[in-house]
């Protein structure tokens, strides 16, 4: 007797491979759109944490005890949330594909933070409060 092959057994096999060839297209697609994504926010990020870095700059000799303290306090939560983005990203298995821009943002978080350090010391009578709040 001749052997075959039971055309219902290779098509599930053919239809299988399909399927997770398939499957396997839609994830590299979804995760080359959640990188670019993530790449965007963080261009984005840099963006706005520039804009508020220059916003400081430009007005530092205008601002007040008053008005630094509330400038401080307002930007210390973004320090916080920041540091924890960062190294979720660093955790994440996107890291690599993020890497460059992950640097970028943190440049501008540090030069946010110089800024805040100078509103704090040079703005602010000295507060222990506050700065127990920012060496945090």
């Amino acid at each position: 007797m001749i052997a075959t092959l039971n055309d219902a057994t290779v098509n599930k096999v053919i239809s299988s491979y399909q399927h997770t060839e398939q499957t396997i297209r839609e994830g590299s697609d979804a995760h080359l759109d959640l990188i670019l994504d993530i790449k965007s926010d963080l261009l984005k990020m840099i963006e706005a944490t520039k804009s508020v870095v220059t916003e400081i700059e430009e007005k530092f000799n205008g601002f007040t005890e008053d008005t630094a303290k509330d400038a401080v306090l307002k930007l210390l939560p973004c320090f916080r949330i920041a540091y924890q983005l960062i190294a979720l990203l660093k955790r994440s298995m996107l890291y690599k594909s993020v890497k460059k821009e992950i640097g970028l943002f943190n440049l501008e978080l540090n030069e946010l933070k110089e800024f805040v350090s100078d509103l704090q010391r040079y703005k602010i009578e000295k507060n222990e409060e506050l700065t127990a709040l920012f060496n945090d």
